[in-house]
């Protein structure tokens, strides 16, 4: 009775069988997945995507109207926004000219 049950040898040899091939991964190529996981985790998602660009949208729009339109003013987002580099949450940068 002190023998373990298939089910958890089973699921123990799988776990033991994962961390034996982690085990073999070069540091580089771990470090490398981390990194490619971690930029995927914190990307965008195309909802966040499109709240963006309508606040662009509204920011210029607003702009043109306090400035006296489009002739008057641009209205230029930078950075994050621009180079596609924003984080959720992040601000977005402008210059209004």
């Amino acid at each position: 009775s002190n023998h373990p049950t298939n089910s958890s040898s089973s699921s123990s040899s799988s776990s033991s069988r994962h961390h034996h091939q982690h085990r073999h991964t070069p540091p580089l190529i771990r470090l490398h997945n981390e990194i490619v996981n971690f930029a995927k985790l914190m990307e965008p998602t195309a909802l966040e995507l499109e709240c963006r660009q309508r606040m662009v949208e509204r920011v210029t729009n607003v702009a043109h109207g306090a400035f006296g339109g489009k002739d008057k003013c641009q209205v230029l987002p930078f950075g994050s926004q621009v180079t596609g580099l924003c984080l959720p949450g992040s601000d977005i940068d402008f210059v209004i000219r």
